[in-house]
């Protein structure tokens, strides 16, 4: 942290920077709490396996992406692996969390410096916001990878800002660049995108904030385009090689084209979000470039390129449809930018203080709204028995055997408290029936929409044992690789494949990956006509329900709450195999 403080020279804006910094540890892990879904383990499945066995593999161990930031993945694995060398007794659930905690406060100095660069007045009103923010503090604990996006594109608007701010610049604040550069593409999918995007925005904005666009800034964005192209073909021929693949997994299970659909969708993530405060910022954006166009009014370059990287994420979420997970997710890399415009165009506005204290009372309020209601972590400190709890029994945590395999950011996550118990049956069933003589040559295959926590235990339980198979193709290759599911359509979810289509399939013969599942397990919390659906087709099939939980898990207050509903299914087979103990289990919350 002192290296970042170090970008800092007023004593002042240090307190600041320490202060929220403090605020936004209390904040992210005493009223958020470790909130989030359970696409974390996604990504924590690739890091551990690239820790234990040094490759970046999936559930099944198959050399396939299934995490969205290459990035995330190998910080995470050798951080994992460095803490395991000095002897930590941490599992990696245990530090994701709070590698994302720590990618959140490193972003508050480089704002600062940024701010301070852009001349901008009112920047420890600027650091409240972006504390107060959901979308950056309610991810900040989440596991994903969010918080170090907004990390990449700080260090990159800081870098880029400086090739335009020195007249003569060395060898060295280049190598920042490429480095800030391959940061940002490694991070994300759209990286590299966002990156030409941004530079082709830059030149208009340089070109109105100066009247002419030198051969110096055409120089400048041209070279940081031909090393972001340079960069990104490295990447994907890398991909090619280990993943013979272009993208990560879920790209070609989300990806489905240009669509008005989509776009209109994009326009109302920023209503998803429920977060005014983001509005507003967007509003005061297009306030700055509407004077930057018609008034020719002046910026720093500092707020030119912040400016550029908003334009760029902002179409890009647009057009992308935006995303399905609560508090704005796609916002996050963005929002310390999105503050640092925001805040310009009050300064450029003249804005009363009064007008800032309003603007911070918004987040404010969002943020009190936000985790009474929609967060899905809880307040670490709560002990076991003062957590969540089912709603129509006396289901808490002290009630889950086993408790000791879920680190504290499970045990304190509604919707990792909703699968545990079912994790812990599904490996009681595995581990009843792997001795047996039919899987003596074969894995147990597994099949699930549901590709988060629970195959992250069973593949730290089974190892090779098991083979798992991702119905929305996020995490696996079967469904995706299947002209069968040609037709399907593609959403921020993965492909839509329904249980019938999935079992038709199987009996085509156009898709050989697929192997009729020894076990199905699943979310029984939906719609009554699908999941009737769904129960109609695992019976016709021949598969047996042996594990149902039903009810609600909810806090103390009962302000937040979640269906809990789930189920395991087996083949007849594995159903003749079990004790008469796991076949018809039973759990109420």
């Amino acid at each position: 942290m002192n290296k970042f403080l170090s970008l800092i020279h007023s004593h002042k804006e240090r307190f600041s920077v320490l202060f929220s910094g403090i605020l936004l540890l209390l904040l992210a892990l005493l009223v958020y709490g470790p909130g989030g879904d359970d696409d974390t383990h996604i990504t924590y499945t690739a890091a551990k396996n690239l820790a234990d066995v040094g490759q970046i593999l999936n559930h099944s161990g198959d050399a396939v992406e299934q995490g969205s930031s290459l990035l995330h993945v190998v910080a995470l694995g050798y951080s994992y692996k460095l803490l395991q060398f000095l002897g930590a007794p941490w599992m990696l659930t245990d530090i994701g969390p709070i590698f994302s905690l720590i990618a959140a406060l490193c972003c508050l100095p480089l704002l600062m410096s940024l701010a301070l660069k852009s001349g901008l007045r009112q920047r420890v009103l600027m650091l409240f916001l972006l504390v107060f923010s959901v979308s950056f503090t309610y991810w900040a604990v989440g596991g994903l990878e969010s918080t170090l996006a907004s990390l990449c594109l700080l260090t990159c608007v800081l870098f880029i800002s400086k090739l335009f701010d020195d007249e003569k610049t060395a060898w060295g604040a280049w190598l920042k660049v490429v480095v800030a550069v391959a940061a940002v593409i490694l991070v994300r999918p759209e990286g590299f995108f966002i990156i030409i995007a941004c530079l082709l925005a830059l030149q208009v904005l340089l070109l109105l904030n100066s009247q002419s666009l030198t051969r110096v800034h055409r120089y400048t964005c041209m070279t940081i385009a031909l090393i972001a192209v340079a960069i990104f073909v490295c990447v994907c021929l890398i991909r090619l090689y280990y993943f013979d693949q272009l993208f990560p997994q879920p790209v070609y299970a989300k990806a489905d084209g240009f669509s008005w659909v989509k776009i209109g969708f994009g326009f109302l993530y920023f209503l998803y979000s429920m977060q005014l405060s983001i509005v507003i910022y967007t509003g005061l954006l297009l306030y700055l470039l509407y004077g930057l166009f018609f008034k020719r009014s002046k910026a720093p370059v500092q707020v030119l390129v912040a400016l550029s990287f908003c334009c760029a994420y902002l179409a890009f979420i647009v057009v992308s449809g935006g995303d399905w997970m609560s508090g704005g997710r796609f916002f996050t890399p963005i929002i310390p930018l999105l503050i640092l415009v925001a805040f310009f165009a009050l300064q450029k506005l003249k804005a009363k203080v009064y007008v800032y204290v309003i603007l911070l009372l918004i987040p404010v309020l969002e943020t009190g709204f936000f985790a009474l209601k929609f967060s899905t972590g809880e307040n670490i400190l709560r002990d076991k028995h003062a957590g969540f709890v089912g709603r129509s029994t006396q289901f808490d945590v002290s009630k889950i055997a086993d408790i000791e395999r879920y680190s504290w950011s499970e045990r304190h996550n509604v919707l990792h408290l909703r699968d545990i118990p079912g994790t812990n049956a599904l490996i009681n069933v595995i581990k009843s029936i792997e001795q047996d003589k039919a899987f003596s040559q074969r894995p147990v295959y597994i099949t699930s929409i549901q590709m988060g926590m629970t195959p992250y235990h069973l593949r730290n339980t089974f190892f090779a044992k098991i083979r798992l198979l991702d119905m929305r193709g996020l995490s696996t290759r079967e469904i995706t690789d299947c002209v069968y599911f040609s037709d399907s359509s593609r959403n921020w979810l993965g492909i839509k494949a329904s249980y019938p289509k999935y079992f038709r399939a199987i009996k085509s013969g156009q898709c050989p990956k697929l192997i009729m599942p020894d076990i199905i397990y699943d979310l029984s919390n939906l719609a009554a006509e699908d999941i009737k659906d769904r129960f109609n087709t695992l019976t016709t099939e021949g598969y047996h329900i042996v594990y149902q939980q039903v009810g609600v898990l909810q806090d103390r207050a009962a302000y937040k709450y979640m269906d809990a509903a789930m189920f395991i299914a087996v083949s007849d087979t594995v159903y003749k195999m079990l004790p008469a103990t796991l076949r018809d289990q039973q759990l109420r919350f």
